[in-house]
């Protein structure tokens, strides 16, 4: 694949959300694991911190001392669009109420008033985006988002239009996301992940299925 990691690239197809431990490390257990195949987009944009501007000038009015703070990446601003308002996906991210009958997944409820992301762990992020090469799909890009949070799904309209599924959230830095949920991470890269991180995908890519699995991290 050398050279790829410089190809164009389209069409981002997949996305993979795993529930965290406090600590960040993906967390071992039934429904901890979400694959599909309904994304449309992820946006995100870095929320930068004005570095301090410190200034003083003598009596003359001329300038004696001068110092400009760094800028600083508080956090990144994330938005997640989906086709469908996938309800075990939207219970992991978001929190709320699933509803099922005799052990069936029916649907899901908005939480109830109070703190935004009260209650729900963090979740990791990861998308799957085609490399492009020659007008042909040439392989994937894995990009990861290791600590996201806070995600809170948006207002929608209902009508005679499609549904629109939009939720936002934010990612901070990476704590012991290791290996990630599939343990393969370290297969793409010497280095852990930050606080947003890609690499030429060598794996195999995981099924997209309506609901969630299980997370059970290789050792």
């Amino acid at each position: 694949m050398a050279g790829e990691e410089c190809a164009g690239q389209a069409q981002a197809c997949l996305i993979r959300v795993a529930k965290l431990d406090a600590d960040g490390a993906p967390l071992d257990g039934d429904g901890n694991l979400y694959v599909s195949a309904g994304l449309i987009s992820i946006e995100w944009a870095p929320d930068v911190a004005t570095g301090d501007e410190l200034e003083q000038v003598d009596g003359c009015g001329n300038e004696c001392v001068y110092f400009r703070a760094p800028d600083r990446i508080r956090k990144l601003d994330l938005t997640l669009t989906m086709c469908a308002p996938e309800p075990e996906l939207m219970q992991l991210m978001a929190g709320g109420t699933l509803h099922a009958l005799t052990g069936v997944t029916t649907g899901w409820g908005l939480p109830g008033s109070g703190t935004v992301g009260e209650g729900v762990n963090d979740v990791s992020v990861e998308l799957w985006q085609n490399l492009i090469v020659d007008g042909s799909i040439a392989g994937q890009m894995r990009y990861v988002f290791p600590r996201t949070r806070n995600w809170r799904r948006t207002g929608s309209t209902h009508q005679n239009d499609i549904l629109d599924v939009t939720l936002e959230g934010f990612g901070v830095n990476a704590g012991t996301f290791g290996g990630g949920p599939a343990g393969d991470w370290d297969l793409l890269s010497d280095e852990d992940v930050t606080l947003y991180d890609f690499a030429l995908e060598t794996q195999t890519l995981p099924t997209a299925a309506c609901g969630a699995s299980a997370l059970a991290v290789p050792t």
